[in-house]
């Protein structure tokens, strides 16, 4: 599993809580997904405070990874 937050506080929580890789950064922003290039995708579950925000993290994951 793979958290992405741009608040770098609350992923080391998760990661001092439970094994889970985490990536500081902005769903929005497909920079954020190149550190996923290497790395099998086989779901992607966008889960925001926004609709739009989740569609367009979809979308570009898409684009960056190559998901299952």
């Amino acid at each position: 599993m793979v958290v992405i937050d741009k608040d770098q506080e609350k992923l080391d929580r998760l990661e001092d809580e439970i094994d889970i890789l985490t990536i500081k950064g902005d769903v929005e922003d497909p920079k954020t997904y190149r550190s996923l290039l290497y790395e099998k995708v086989d779901l992607f579950i966008a889960m925001t405070d926004s609709d739009e925000a989740s569609l367009l993290s979809t979308l570009i994951v898409e684009d960056v990874v190559e998901v299952k």
